[in-house]
């Protein structure tokens, strides 16, 4: 069941309102690379907006998470790294890569992403 829609109906940047189950299911954000190592950034709804660093569905999912009763729980949920190939574990050098993504909480994840992005831009002028 839906806790309760957030946002208005003609708001054109914000996501669907989530149920309580879909408001701490683990999810897909990111594809990871780093020095040959490839890994997947997996969290829950906030987590993915505070990485996309968009403010306006961060303030819709800490809203919808409160609706719900899950706040506490939603701003401690740690991100989960898994490897590109979802048979295994990931390796010890795999860790080694993606330590910092592994265990975060959405406002770290935030910060990852600033960080992500100025990588980005670096590598791409040069």
């Amino acid at each position: 069941t839906v806790c309760g829609a957030v946002g208005g109906a003609g708001s054109r940047r914000m996501a669907p309102a989530l149920g309580s189950v879909e408001a701490l299911a683990p999810r897909l954000i990111a594809p990871l690379e780093r020095r040959n190592r490839k890994a997947k950034l997996f969290s829950h709804p906030l987590g993915q907006a505070c990485f996309d660093l968009n403010a306006e569905v961060v303030e819709q999912r800490v809203a919808e998470l409160r609706q719900c009763g899950l706040l506490e729980a939603g701003l401690v949920f740690a991100t989960e790294v898994r490897p590109e190939a979802e048979s295994r574990n990931l390796c010890a050098s795999e860790f080694r890569q993606f330590e910092a993504e592994i265990g975060c909480p959405p406002i770290v994840l935030a910060s990852l992403a600033c960080s992500h992005r100025l990588a980005q831009i670096r590598h791409e002028i040069g």
